[in-house]
């Protein structure tokens, strides 16, 4: 996890694999959505075979969820799936970096123009 971005930990409990998962979210994560609930998805399981896609509101509460146990005869492999998952995921996060930066940058524009006006 990203020691600069603030997280709210929420607990999840999974109809499939019965267990109950600790899931981080960026506190940030519901900022500037056009739709909610969105979506936010992971991987879990002992193989790491359970693709979870959770449905959070505006105030990042779990409102729903879906899951599908990956098999060999899915259109694509375990493998392919966590490795897309994982490069959906770290974009993600990415995204994420670069709009809390471009705010920043922003902010400060702003504040600069605010004071060569007065």
């Amino acid at each position: 996890m990203n020691e600069d971005i603030e997280y709210v930990k929420k607990l999840y409990n999974c109809p499939v694999c019965k267990e109950t998962h600790t899931v981080n979210l960026p506190k940030n994560l519901a900022d500037n959505r056009t739709k909610y609930p969105f979506t936010y998805v992971f991987l879990h399981g002992e193989l790491k075979d359970l693709l979870t896609t959770l449905y959070i509101d505006k105030k990042l509460q779990i409102r729903g969820e879906r899951v599908i146990k990956l098999q060999d005869d899915d259109i694509f492999s375990k493998d392919q799936v966590l490795k897309i998952t994982q490069q959906l995921m770290n974009e993600i996060v990415n995204l994420q970096n670069e709009n809390d930066h471009l705010r920043n940058e922003l902010g400060k524009l702003k504040k600069r123009t605010i004071t060569k006006i007065h």
